[in-house]
């Protein structure tokens, strides 16, 4: 019996671990506006990963004018004052996983179809880190009904 409530807890654990380890997938158009947020303490770095090579976007201080690095000096790449990175006119190439602090924010899927700006984007990923609600109330519902069944004799 003991074992079974353990192991009923132990997948419910499994459930929240996967929901705030997975990657958060955003898929957008090309063309398209998107801002990432990041939970910072008045200092940022952003950086982007791609083909295996991670690069560094901004470095900055609430206090201080923004440190820009290349290939991303490019306009339509913007540090908002809440430290937030603002990417407009999204092309193919902006696609990569994005790090605030080096933390994982984001993996950015840019597709090369263009759109105009009434067309709505992709919001079917969840902040739940790309875990859907679907998986997520599967994932509890087992659990118990593990736990249901350990407890019937």
């Amino acid at each position: 019996m003991k074992l079974c409530i353990f192991l009923a807890l132990l997948l419910g654990q499994c459930v929240l671990l996967s929901a705030q380890s997975a990657i958060f997938v955003q898929r957008i158009p090309e063309g398209s506006d998107i801002i990432i947020p990041c939970e910072n303490e008045g200092r940022v770095g952003w950086s982007k990963q791609a083909d295996r090579k991670r690069q560094l976007i901004f470095q900055a201080s609430t206090e201080e004018y923004p440190d820009q690095f290349e290939p991303y000096s490019d306009p339509r790449y913007r540090l908002l004052a809440n430290l937030s990175l603002e990417i407009t006119k999204t092309l193919a190439s902006d696609s990569g996983i994005y790090y605030c602090n080096a933390t994982l924010v984001v993996d950015l899927q840019v597709s090369g179809v263009k759109v105009s700006p009434e067309i709505l984007t992709d919001t079917s990923a969840s902040a739940t880190g790309g875990v859907s609600g679907v998986e997520r109330e599967f994932l509890v519902c087992l659990s118990a009904l593990f736990l249901f069944l350990c407890t019937v004799e």
